[in-house]
């Protein structure tokens, strides 16, 4: 046999051991492989459940105490939780990805209505004027005294 193909025959014999070495090693790892995809697939599924509780979490009412909230039938929560399913997102602000927080002022007056509403912050995309039309719609408990509020709403996609 000629020296070039014995070269030859001493490549392939090396790239053969080399493969099933290889191979060997990947059977080994088989096991180890499979517990690393399990645990990736346990760390995403965490990561996963934190990122929507905190979306879930996020905030659409205010931390502090409004004073008109008071007045209102069930507190602030209740007020809140009203204002929420009432309100329906401008297309515009959709569209643009606008969000925030828009105050709406007015005055509570003696009978438990609110006159004189006014956007005060707006955040554009015709949020402030929904903002506005859904604070219309509260109903608050007489308060027997007229007094001069303001009430945030938030919009969070």
């Amino acid at each position: 046999m000629p020296i070039y193909m014995k070269s030859i025959n001493r490549f392939q014999n090396k790239s053969n051991t080399t493969y099933n070495d290889f191979s060997y090693n990947c059977k080994l790892n088989r096991n180890q492989t499979q517990i690393m995809k399990h645990f990736l697939f346990i760390l995403a599924i965490g990561i996963a459940a934190v990122f929507s509780y905190s979306e879930i979490t996020a905030q659409t009412a205010p931390t502090k105490v409004i004073p008109a909230a008071q007045y209102y039938e069930g507190g602030q929560t209740a007020m809140y939780e009203f204002i929420n399913s009432h309100m329906l997102y401008p297309p515009t602000a959709k569209r643009n990805r606008i969000q925030g927080e828009c105050i709406v002022a007015g005055v509570l007056e003696a009978d438990g209505t609110l006159t004189n509403v006014s956007v005060v912050k707006n955040i554009g995309g015709g949020c402030g004027e929904e903002a506005a039309r859904v604070v219309k719609l509260l109903k608050f408990k007489a308060p027997g005294f007229k007094s001069q509020t303001s009430i945030p709403v938030y919009f969070k996609l």
